[in-house]
């Protein structure tokens, strides 16, 4: 019988807490959605880049000729000896400065090869590879790479002037290039510029130099000779192979470090088998687009495992206050349950159980809306830097799942320790509401010039914070921790601004940016909730007091300033101590992920960030303005003794 009454209350404080409740269920929602997002997002996005080298036998090193006899077909079979070589080609590569009749000055890219190599093999996007035997004195038919932010496009029969440098030592002083297809060099996949390597007049390479466009020229279609002054001129002896693509079969798997070590000792290899007086090697690292992606997705996955600490942290001390003022609201019951023979296991487990269904269906619901939305979302920007793929969302990502499990346990050990505390008290103790603690002057009233011009609803509050210092401390932590969460939103986005005009970072700023407001109106949504579970709990546990006020002859008005004036102080003292506290954390986020300094945060940044979080308790207190005007000031008072 006992058991039956019992397992009734635990319904009733189901229902009579639905607010506390719902409370605590949207704060590890937002946490656990954000932060699944983010540690989703690095696999799905990696995957979805690494598509651009599944099967076409993506360059692993380019050996580079720094002679002037290029590599040989016995080359080739030499690097071919070392078994884990899966294939090598040789061609030329070449920067050329042209003028253009109507762009002027263009710094072109030529690839002369074998297009149907299959090592780094080219993807035809559209058209056709060039078929016509090339007639030097003719229009010559050539692909092109596909255009980007940074990369001139060409369309299909475009007509492309250039000089005949390249090509010494031919007669005419133009070539007519006619684009007959667009290709997709695995090499190629970001709208980074590309350095180019052009001579000055003093034989220099020019500095800040970047190609214009790049054309692939069929080696298959040139003749064999030309004719030079009249004599026949073996073509090879000018189209010299400048480079070589090695690819290797067993590899482990890109962007790792292990994979970073193994190109490292195979270059080294490289090196050594053909003298360093003689080539240069690069591995992947050195590529502009795969570096460029790899330091990158390195960021978001700093920011996906700075971020849960930070909101595991809120969840913590949001369901801390929760639970301390539920059970705090429930001292009698406790008692009457003690002295019937409820086991102290069985109480706990009663508020255990309100936690877990809380946060169970709150991590729930984030894994399931966070990992799919929040990488859909960032998609975009992404692929204005990055060639990007359909995400597959089959992809798991443990680390998320960690995360949901942290902030599901820590909301549990904080029950836990709550509700054991509050059962160390007898049950004739329980039965007392908590006596308040004797007044005592506060280090405000100590400034008697100060305290004296008050009015008096001012000392009031002023001694109702100052008197219930737990209640003080727990809110103030929460709103710092809010103040955070939304001023890292808008460092990195200040950071992302302030690198539009760095080479390396340049093309990734604005995608930056798009994740810092992301991480901005979870903040402030965090914010919010943090804000209103807190004024709401801070009504609930002031029944009586505002329904004395109201038999006083307090308007609905007085009250609702009464209590939301207190809410208030607190907001703006820990937002003013929040800030100073959130820049040194925010220069150290910064720091660890290498993406600018806190002097590029701007000063109205931190302003936004104090606004937000006032007008947010402004919001609050308006959202709850109908909970105070519905206190009946009959039933408040109405109080077991």
């Amino acid at each position: 019988m006992v058991m039956k009454a019992f397992s009734k209350t635990i319904l009733r404080m189901f229902k009579e807490n639905k607010g506390r409740f719902i409370a605590n269920f949207l704060i590890v929602f937002l946490s656990v959605a954000i932060t699944a997002g983010f540690a989703f997002l690095v696999p799905l996005y990696e995957q979805s880049y690494l598509e651009n080298y599944q099967g076409n036998h993506t360059a692993d090193i380019i050996l580079k000729d720094k002679t002037a006899n290029g590599f040989s077909l016995d080359d080739i079979e030499k690097v071919k000896k070392d078994s884990d070589v899966e294939g090598a080609s040789v061609f030329m590569c070449a920067d050329y400065e042209c003028e253009d009749p109507e762009l002027g000055p263009q710094i072109y890219r030529f690839y002369i090869m074998d297009l149907q190599s299959k090592i780094n093999e080219l993807k035809l996007e559209s058209g056709v590879l060039p078929t016509t035997p090339y007639d030097l004195s003719k229009e010559m038919e050539v692909i092109t790479e596909v255009g980007n932010a940074n990369l001139r496009s060409y369309d299909i029969g475009e007509k492309i002037i250039v000089g005949t440098d390249m090509l010494k030592p031919i007669q005419q002083e133009t070539l007519t290039l006619k684009v007959v297809g667009i290709v997709n060099n695995p090499l190629y996949n970001s709208v980074q510029k590309e350095n180019a390597t052009v001579l000055d007049e003093n034989h220099n390479v020019k500095e800040d130099t970047y190609i214009d466009a790049i054309i692939y020229l069929d080696r298959s279609l040139f003749p064999t000779t030309v004719d030079v002054y009249g004599t026949p001129y073996p073509v090879s002896n000018f189209l010299l192979n400048t480079d070589m693509y090695v690819t290797y079969k067993e590899k482990s798997a890109y962007f790792s470090d292990a994979y970073e070590q193994e190109m490292n000792q195979k270059k080294d290899g490289l090196i050594s088998l053909f003298g360093e007086d003689r080539v240069a090697a690069l591995t992947l690292e050195e590529n502009i687009s795969y570096s460029l992606f790899k330091n990158y997705n390195s960021k978001v996955k700093s920011l996906s495992i700075i971020f849960p600490f930070f909101f595991i942290l809120v969840c913590a001390l949001v369901n801390l206050i929760t639970i301390t003022r539920l059970i705090k609201d429930e001292r009698p019951m406790i008692a009457t349950y003690v002295s019937l023979g409820v086991s102290k296991a069985k109480i706990v487990w009663k508020y255990i159980l309100f936690t877990l269904i809380s946060t169970l269906f709150g991590s729930i619901l984030g894994l399931a809306l966070g990992s799919p939305i929040l990488p859909s979302v960032v998609l975009p920007a992404y692929g204005t830097v990055f060639q990007m793929h359909p995400l597959n969302f089959k992809i798991q990502s443990p680390y998320a799942y960690i995360v949901a499990i942290l902030v599901v346990l820590t909301a549990l050990g904080v029950t836990i320790f709550s509700s054991t505390s509050y059962l160390k008290e007898t049950p004739s103790a329980l039965m007392k509401e908590k006596s308040p603690k004797p007044g005592k002057k506060i280090f405000l009233q100590r400034i008697t010039f100060l305290w004296k011009r008050l009015p008096f609803r001012y000392k009031s509050s002023f001694r109702n914070i100052f008197r219930q210092k737990k209640n003080l401390i727990l809110t103030s932590l929460s709103i710092i921790g809010s103040t955070l969460l939304v001023l890292i939103g808008f460092a990195l986005f200040d950071a992302s601004f302030a690198l539009k005009e760095d080479a390396l970072f340049g093309n990734v700023a604005s995608t930056m940016g798009i994740i810092s407001m992301v991480i901005i109106l979870f903040a402030v949504a965090m914010a919010i909730v943090v804000i209103y579970s807190l004024a709401n709990m801070n009504i609930a546990d002031r029944q009586r007091e505002l329904a004395t006020l109201k038999v006083l002859g307090y308007h609905d008005r007085e009250c609702s300033f009464y209590t939301f004036r207190e809410i208030m102080i607190i907001s703006i003292l820990a937002v003013i101590i929040g800030i100073p506290l959130s820049t040194l954390v925010v220069a150290f986020v910064l720091q660890y992920l290498d993406f600018g300094t806190i002097n590029d945060v701007k000063w109205y940044s931190y302003l936004g960030t104090f606004g937000i979080i006032i007008v947010t308790t402004l919001l609050v207190n308006l959202l709850l303005y109908p909970k105070i005007k519905a206190v009946n000031m009959n039933d408040s008072l109405k109080v077991i003794d």
